[in-house]
């Protein structure tokens, strides 16, 4: 005689879930507001059933991303704040950085085995910088304690008159900046010399305080964001007078 005998395999949830790529990296406008998508996640389970069926989740202390349990598909849920990565000493003191924001963080898939395994990703998020602060133009003058800039009607060519700062908190090409006279320097009495720290405002010409005795510079910073941004400043040079002059009977 014979028995037939059905043998019903059971799944052992013995495998976590995997996810498609290791680590994920994509790239996304620093302005972007909230319920923005990012990306999709994917992972598998080579269970099958509750075994193989799978949930995304985040971590607790994630404030930023929010991930569809289902479909793993990733946004935003606040305007992002992500910290300069990787950053050489150099460029964290140049202000408006220079070095790329990221944030990353881990994608978590969990399935619904006894016990459950998880699988885990990581997600990088280069900010893309967006041109959103006008250059912020400043003066100093010699002495530094003066609220405003003199030069003796005397000087010679090249002397020094004020230096030109500006600031642009944003970053590369849209943080870097030119600076130009743009009005008040008709007759070109001055020029800016270009320094890697700031502008050089000179003496470029020949001055005579019984003629122009005081002189308001037009100073525009321009960065090289698209579309670019401007800033506005005048330079107010008051000409000193020096005893040239003997008396006359």
């Amino acid at each position: 005689g014979y028995l037939q005998v059905n043998v019903t395999i059971l799944d052992v949830n013995d495998n976590p879930p995997i996810f498609d790529h290791s680590d994920y990296t994509v790239s996304l406008n620093e302005s972007v507001p909230p319920g923005t998508p990012v990306l999709q996640v994917m992972a598998t389970d080579s269970d099958v059933g509750d075994n193989a069926k799978i949930t995304y989740y985040l971590a607790d202390n994630q404030r930023q991303f929010a991930v569809d349990p289902k479909t793993g598909d990733i946004s935003t849920t606040e305007p992002l704040d992500c910290p300069q990565q990787n950053c050489p000493q150099p460029l964290q003191a140049r202000p408006g950085g220079g070095c790329p924001k990221s944030c990353v963080f881990t994608v978590f898939a969990r399935d619904h085995g006894s016990p459950r395994q998880d699988g885990r990703t990581y997600v990088t998020v280069n900010l893309v910088d967006a041109n959103d602060h006008d250059p912020v133009i400043k003066f100093r003058y010699f002495p530094s304690t003066a609220g405003f800039a003199t030069v003796d009607e005397n000087a010679v060519n090249g002397s020094v008159v004020a230096a030109v700062s500006v600031v642009d908190l944003d970053e590369g090409p849209n943080g870097d900046t030119t600076v130009e006279i743009r009005a008040g320097n008709e007759l070109g009495h001055f020029r800016l010399d270009y320094t890697p720290s700031f502008d050089i405002v000179r003496v470029h010409g020949v001055l005579d305080r019984e003629e122009i005795n005081r002189y308001n510079l037009t100073i525009v910073a321009t960065d090289e964001g698209t579309p670019p941004r401007t800033a506005t400043a005048f330079l107010i040079i008051h000409v000193n007078d020096v005893n040239e002059h003997a008396p006359v009977f």
